[in-house]
């Protein structure tokens, strides 16, 4: 069957794996193909159109070693109706979509402190919520904060910050497994943002996405808003205070048969 959009041009099927591969001509245009990462999405000319689907493929955790303390995912265009949608789904036969807000700590080497500790310079932009430790596909560890340097020595599988969470103190880690945390402490808010900004008619079906700061977020001034946009059978955990901050001239938003966890105000 030939799909046809709004505007009478066939609509398309888009891939995008995780940054680091190699994936042929990396032009998007199959799963062979794919982009390589979600900051090499194109968006309108030479890519994603309204009516066409892409499909996120596999684990999207970001290693952070410099630079923006995130990442952001914004759909650069806007679906045109309810019949040209765009859609963006995680369920690619063999290859679910994940993407991961915490990112992996890995901006200067951690320093061992002995009795089990390391620690590693502190950043602005995490803050007291969410730390994990070997992220995979299937499996993580959710680390426990604690009150103390000493309470984190007696403590696998915890974290202290010396100074509140305030870039340029010190934060620490035990490992559940007592072991070297170098490549394996990923932190809330390093990872990826996907973020609505002004974006019409867009789906996001069967995708997992894990520790996402705000994916709407904003002051409630008309013309940066988002309208007719739907979670359908996501998985959503992992949020700080609000994962959804719905405010003035937002509307028609859906969340149909998704999983929302560990958020204090997921909606």
């Amino acid at each position: 069957w030939l799909i046809l959009s709004a505007d009478g041009v066939a609509a398309r099927d888009w891939f995008v794996r995780p940054v680091g591969g190699n994936y042929g001509k990396e032009d998007g245009s199959s799963y062979q193909n794919a982009w390589d990462g979600l900051k090499s999405v194109v968006w309108g000319t030479g890519g994603v159109q309204p009516g066409d689907t892409l499909y996120i493929c596999g684990l999207h955790l970001r290693t952070r070693t410099g630079g923006s303390a995130w990442e952001i995912f914004t759909p650069g265009i806007s679906g045109t109706g309810k019949d040209s949608r765009i859609i963006i789904r995680g369920d690619y036969p063999g290859d679910q979509g994940i993407i991961w807000g915490a990112g992996i700590m890995a901006h200067e080497a951690w320093v061992d402190e002995g009795n089990n500790v390391w620690s590693i310079t502190e950043i602005n932009t995490p803050n007291h919520m969410w730390y994990f430790e070997d992220i995979t596909a299937d499996s993580w560890t959710v680390l426990t904060s604690v009150g103390s340097l000493a309470e984190c020595e007696a403590t696998p599988g915890s974290y202290y910050s010396d100074s509140a969470f305030i870039g340029g103190g010190k934060f620490y880690v035990h490992t559940s497994d007592n072991g070297d945390p170098t490549g394996r402490i990923a932190a809330n808010r390093l990872g990826y943002f996907p973020l609505l900004h002004d974006n019409h008619y867009i789906t996001w079906l069967n995708l997992k996405a894990y520790c996402i700061y705000r994916w709407i977020d904003f002051s409630g001034v008309d013309g940066e808003h988002a309208t007719y946009v739907t979670w359908d059978s996501c998985t959503l955990w992992y949020g700080e205070g609000y994962m959804f901050l719905i405010r003035n001239f937002n509307h028609h938003l859906e969340f149909i048969n998704c999983d929302l966890a560990w958020a204090v105000n997921a909606i």
